[in-house]
């Protein structure tokens, strides 16, 4: 006690029935803190299985159909039970073999995600039964990736080089020549201009004995 007064901690009993009994010298509010935290843990991974309804006409499209069987899928995803209600109107209460093969179909289309609990029950204009997803099931994320993983290439060396097989190309294709070659005119020689006419030379007189007046 003057330990945990000193420590101003507090003496909590851990095991009374003990002989002697075990303390242990803690901080108590940090305990039971601690203690609150994990309850609020557990309750969060743990999950509440709901059953939910999806209600059916007899006469129900082909749209309106698989929208239903949708929902009934995404509800089984999340843990949920899924409980089918086929409805009959007025006179179609006569024709319960309709109904019969509605059911049926519904358990058919479901089969590779849910499976039946208990039997169908058909009480005058309802028909219901109950489904829950299979032990077996696998999303289809999950399924894809372990083909995935499974399906990885093994790129370990060995000691023997691999073959190459070498790639030629293959030479371009010459296209024809189309247009005929066009002769061309080759330029007559220019005459070279004439040599200019040598002019006379310039005669001078004969000098002799000038004429006596």
């Amino acid at each position: 006690m003057r330990q945990a007064k000193s420590a101003d901690l507090d003496l909590v009993e851990v095991a009374p029935t003990a002989k002697p009994p075990v303390c242990k010298i803690v901080d108590y509010g940090k305990v039971l803190f601690d203690q609150r935290r994990r309850m609020k843990q557990q309750k969060k991974k743990q999950h509440r299985t709901v059953v939910k309804e999806v209600k059916i006409r007899l006469k129900i499209a082909k749209h309106d159909y698989e929208t239903k069987l949708n929902n009934a899928r995404r509800f089984l995803g999340q843990g949920d039970k899924v409980k089918f209600t086929i409805l009959f109107r007025a006179r179609e209460v006569t024709h319960q073999d309709i109904g019969r093969e509605l059911s049926e179909r519904i358990l058919q289309d479901m089969s590779d995600m849910a499976e039946l609990e208990g039997q169908v029950s058909r009480v005058g204009k309802i028909h219901t039964f109950l489904m829950s997803r299979r032990k077996d099931y696998r999303p289809p994320r999950e399924a894809t990736q372990t083909q995935a993983d499974g399906a990885q290439p093994d790129h370990t060396p060995t000691g023997e080089p691999e073959e190459t097989t070498p790639v030629t190309a293959a030479p371009a294709a010459v296209a024809p020549a189309t247009a005929a070659a066009t002769p061309v005119a080759t330029p007559e020689p220019t005459p070279a201009p004439a040599a200019a006419a040598a002019s006379p030379a310039p005669v001078d007189p004969p000098q002799g004995p000038s004429p006596d007046p």
